[in-house]
């Protein structure tokens, strides 16, 4: 009896620090409301995974602490009891009672999701990250004797304006028996994109190339310019950006060479269901101090998801120049492919 007692104080004061959700059935829900989109409320609770709750089936939400409701195009309202009409909401207990019509409602959030929203909007440097890296390995023995490995790492860092990304692969090809070495490569950047307004923003990058076999000691290119967003939704995005470019390039055989070139190009990202994305880049850099050459650049890659943690990668990439060193090619390109490891949260 003692036992039962006991139990049923912890789940009255469980109930107690909750939110509660009452639906036009009467029936009643406890938990923490998440978030509210698309005519759907979204509620967490202890004893199961995320409830997404038809707006229509909801006649009453009970915070244990101010419920925020954020608008369209006016200032959020609190309040500890919404009333929820067709697809309107009443916010009972504020300063002064609201009526929110439902097509200007953005979202509903708890009181501690909106501290977590509100610190998402400013993370500091180490926060916000998300992304993984990729590994990729082929080994033969007997007969031949080669081996083949790929890495890959991506990462970006998104806020309410600004977004940085960070990128690198490389790849390493031997032959024993031939004792050569056909693929020695290393890329990787940073770029940082700064919103001016919803459409338009700023970009400073920095991209870095290494490439034995051409004899590529180190290729630098630092640019910066102004960008588009075309698209910009949770499932696709299409971005242009132009600007311009210093490149500096050394090579093994003692050559420098250092070009001022414009910058054009996009970036597309379209999310294809809820464990597949594809990205795709395309760049193209006209020399300014060397009229008729330039370099143009192309990536694409497909990521899906396995598990919580585990993905499948494939990356395509293409290097193409005008005016190679002697006896190398105009392209270059790289294919990888192998399993990777994800971190951070996504929506």
């Amino acid at each position: 009896m003692k036992n039962l007692i006991i139990a049923s104080l912890v789940l009255l004061c469980a109930s107690a620090f909750a939110d509660q959700v009452v639906l036009t059935n009467g029936d009643r829900l406890t938990g923490v409301i998440k978030k509210f989109d698309d005519q759907k409320l979204y509620l967490k609770t202890d004893y199961s995974d995320e409830i997404v709750i038809k707006w229509s089936a909801v006649n009453k939400i009970v915070g244990d602490k101010p419920l925020h409701v954020e608008r369209a195009d006016a200032p959020p309202v609190e309040a500890p009891t919404l009333i929820v009409s067709g697809t309107d909401v009443t916010a009972e207990g504020a300063a002064v009672p609201v009526t929110v019509p439902g097509k200007d409602i953005k979202t509903i959030r708890s009181s501690s999701e909106q501290v977590t929203y509100e610190q998402s909007l400013h993370p500091n440097w180490r926060q916000a990250w998300q992304g993984g890296g990729s590994f990729g390995v082929a080994l033969a023995r007997g007969n031949s004797d080669t081996t083949n490995i790929a890495l890959g790492f991506t990462a970006d860092r998104k806020t309410s304006n600004d977004k940085t990304s960070v990128y690198a692969n490389s790849v390493y090809a031997t032959d024993g028996i031939l004792n050569t070495t056909s693929a020695n490569s290393i890329r990787g950047g940073i770029r940082y994109d700064h919103d001016f307004s919803k459409r338009w923003f700023g970009f400073v990058s920095a991209d870095f190339e290494h490439d034995a076999v051409q004899s590529l000691d180190l290729r630098s290119i630092l640019g910066a310019g102004l960008g588009y967003h075309a698209i910009n939704t949770k499932a696709t995005s299409l971005d242009f950006l132009g600007g311009a470019a210093y490149t500096h390039e050394s090579y093994g055989t003692g050559l420098t060479n250092n070009f001022v070139s414009l910058v054009a190009g996009e970036q597309f990202s379209r999310k294809i269901n809820a464990n597949t994305t594809f990205t795709q880049s395309a760049f193209i850099y006209p020399y300014m101090n060397s009229l008729g050459n330039y370099r143009a650049t192309f990536d694409a890659g497909l990521a899906t998801k396995i598990s919580h943690i585990l993905t499948w990668q494939i990356n395509f990439g293409d290097r193409y120049v005008t005016n190679p060193l002697p006896g190398t090619k105009k392209n270059d390109l790289l294919l990888t492919t192998g399993l990777g490891v994800t971190f951070g949260k996504k929506e």
